[in-house]
């Protein structure tokens, strides 16, 4: 590290790995990205990133977007995939290039959705998806998905029990 500097940018993975490159990559990439809206990216920045990962960008984008592009670049070919993240980019638009680039790279293997439930102390939308790197999908693969919110609204409603962190994690 530059002892002006608290990180490197950009981060350089084969610079700083490059005996795992050498192989072909990670096996398992997991990973939590900082829930960063757009609106909080420098224009400099969405610059590179709209360089560096042109496949998914959308005019502007969430830096979690950019998250699972250079997932997919470090992830070697039959390699495993881990993400918790915000589920906006389910529906939004800067979400688009994204959904439509993800299953020509990826077998998504599950997607668990917790919509708006208090997960976290904080207003998130967490989902979870998981799946492994590939270059054509198994049609005999079947995708998990599960949509958390509606029982356990349900299941606090027949508890009379109100929607907290304490609730839900219960």
């Amino acid at each position: 590290l530059h002892a002006d500097a608290p990180w490197k940018k950009p981060f350089l993975w084969p610079v700083e790995f490059p005996e795992i490159f050498d192989r072909g990559g990670f096996d398992i990439v997991v990973t939590n990205p900082p829930y960063v809206r757009q609106e909080k990216l420098a224009a400099l920045d969405q610059e590179c990133y709209e360089a560096a990962f042109f496949e998914v960008f959308a005019g502007t984008a969430d830096l979690l977007v950019f998250f699972f592009a250079r997932a997919l670049q470090i992830l070697k070919k039959g390699g495993h995939l881990a993400f918790i993240t915000s589920n906006k980019f389910h529906r939004a638009g800067y979400g688009e290039n994204l959904r439509g680039w993800l299953p020509a790279h990826l077998q998504i293997e599950n997607v668990v959705d917790f919509g708006d439930l208090p997960v976290f102390d904080a207003i998130a939308y967490p989902t979870i998806l998981t799946g492994r790197k590939t270059t054509g999908i198994d049609k005999e693969r079947g995708l998990r998905a599960a949509e958390l919110a509606p029982p356990i609204y349900r299941a606090l409603r027949d508890e009379h029990l109100s929607p907290s962190v304490a609730t839900v994690r219960d």
